[in-house]
């Protein structure tokens, strides 16, 4: 009895299981951070060529962890996770103070500043150009005073909120002066676990109060 019927078309190539392997896969989650916020993520599970668990973490998750495994089961331990988006969250609030007060407050709006690590370079522009007028007048107009990193030493952390001490970088006294039109351009590093990016600030303003001199 043919198990084919006359005219069957039958497809010359095959499928042959010639091995089967069993893992198992438990994720730990001992981060401070509430589980339900990334229960939705997917984790990808493969296997080398040696038949070793891999663990592919989302494209947008970033994950302190690490992968340990006993017999055939591989755990993956989780120290500490943030979204990739909540990572470029920096606000400008404002200068204060001109001369060598002069400071400059950011605000990290997704309250991630106790994980993630920043640092911090400046490019520091004035202008003839004061108020409302800084909004539209063209950049060829402004004159860079400084560039370069923002020492360590000058950037202040309180929670999640950074003071930048703007008038202890190296700039001509009239630079800082009160009345003077300022762009501060703020190229800010965020780093966590292994990952990295980079997030630009630009602050127009015009600086305000009593004129301090003293250096």
């Amino acid at each position: 009895m043919s198990l084919f019927s006359p005219g069957s078309l039958i497809d010359d190539q095959y499928r042959i299981l010639v091995d089967r392997v069993e893992r198992s896969f438990i994720l730990i989650w001992n981060a401070p951070q509430e589980f339900n916020r990334f229960a939705n993520q997917r984790f990808t599970l493969t296997l080398d060529d040696q038949k070793e668990m891999k663990v592919t973490v989302p494209s947008d998750l970033w994950i302190e962890g690490t992968t340990q495994k006993r017999n055939n089961v591989t755990e993956f331990v989780v120290y500490n996770a943030v979204f990739e988006r909540d990572v470029t969250q920096l606000e400008a609030k404002g200068i204060t103070g001109n001369g060598t007060d002069l400071r400059l407050f950011l605000e990290d709006k997704a309250s991630q500043s106790n994980l993630i690590g920043t640092k911090f370079k400046v490019r520091y522009r004035v202008t003839r150009w004061q108020a409302d007028d800084l909004q539209t007048s063209p950049r060829t107009d402004f004159v860079t005073r400084y560039e370069g990193d923002m020492p360590a030493n000058l950037v202040r952390q309180e929670g999640n909120q950074f003071i930048l001490d703007i008038g202890q970088l190296p700039l001509p006294v009239e630079s800082l002066r009160s009345g003077t039109g300022v762009e501060i351009e703020l190229l800010a590093t965020r780093s966590f676990a292994g990952y990295s990016k980079e997030q630009k600030i630009v602050i127009r303003d015009t600086i305000k109060g009593a004129n301090i001199l003293r250096r």
